[in-house]
């Protein structure tokens, strides 16, 4: 017990220096990029103590922390490899959380990491990846307002969904290869989460036919719950279905921290149209400024410059 606990402090002291040169390189901008690289170095450090099989919370704000600081050296690759990470983690945990104030932080300390991997795919160009991870993050958000209600409540879990919990978890562990993950984001290799292969397949194929037995009887008393347990979204040639024709095409309008973006899909092509610099904050203050001031103080004067606004 003592040597985990002395290993344990070690990831502490080692997340926590990198946290100090991740506030250095923002008060220090002469040595921004020595401190982004220290502060990665400190993390990386960090996570062969706090690996994502045995610490998956502690993961989660490392791999969070590593994408936000690739962010800022716009080395996209690195930053979609941690994010996904993080946000696979994110979907293990949350149900761990047990109050709504935990909950809301652990949601409020990572929402920002959707946005951020789409701005990455757009950058590099992947607008198809792009647009599937708009979805996520609409299905995620979703789902994450119903569990708050329920937190917020304090419901007891039925015993299906208990059980559905535990499935989960040992689908996690075997799924989730922590030891590669973990050694290929120190060497700071090219991959992909969904590249990683399991040794594990024939056990995970049993224990998910199990636990969709198990969904399919909470589905058929309690839908909503459902939901909440399996989130789904559409993926591209989902959404590419539902270009009927020519003469179709679908609008999909997603806000980042930092930009806007319009992706266009027709029968031809994926287009992204991008609002530079209008980011949520900036685009809702602008709509507010331009379209709900004029509508209270003068409606006749809101219906005249409709045109002009939405144009």
């Amino acid at each position: 017990m003592i040597h985990k606990n002395l290993l344990y402090g070690g990831g502490v002291i080692q997340a926590n220096l990198g946290d100090a040169y991740s506030r250095k390189a923002s008060q220090d901008i002469a040595n921004f990029h020595q401190n982004i690289k220290l502060a990665i170095a400190a993390y990386q450090e960090a996570l062969k103590i706090f690996t994502v099989e045995n610490y998956p919370l502690e993961s989660l704000k490392i791999y969070r922390q590593l994408g936000n600081l690739r962010f800022k050296q716009e080395n996209w690759q690195l930053v979609i490899e941690s994010y996904q990470i993080a946000i696979k983690l994110l979907e293990m945990t949350q149900s761990l959380v047990k109050t709504e104030s935990s909950y809301q932080k652990m949601l409020s300390e990572s929402i920002d990491m959707y946005g951020q991997i789409i701005d990455c795919y757009v950058n590099i160009g992947q607008y198809e990846q792009a647009l599937e991870y708009v979805e996520v993050s609409r299905s995620r958000r979703l789902i994450e307002l119903m569990m708050i209600n329920d937190i917020d409540q304090n419901q007891e879990k039925p015993p299906e969904v208990k059980e559905y919990d535990e499935l989960q978890q040992q689908i996690n562990q075997l799924d989730f290869d922590a030891s590669r993950i973990n050694k290929m984001m120190i060497l700071g290799s090219r991959f992909g989460i969904h590249e990683i292969e399991s040794e594990n397949q024939e056990k995970i194929v049993v224990l998910r036919e199990k636990q969709q037995q198990i969904w399919q009887k909470i589905r058929s008393s309690d839908r909503v719950l459902a939901e909440q347990l399996q989130v789904t979204y559409l993926s591209f040639s989902e959404i590419r279905q539902l270009v009927k024709d020519e003469e179709t095409a679908v609008l999909n309008f997603y806000s980042t921290i930092n930009n806007t973006y319009i992706f266009i899909l027709t029968q031809q092509q994926l287009s992204v149209h991008i609002c530079q610099g209008e980011g949520v904050e900036q685009l809702q203050s602008w709509i507010h400024d331009n379209w709900f001031k004029i509508y209270v103080k003068n409606r006749s004067e809101w219906q005249n410059k409709m045109e002009v606004f939405l144009s």
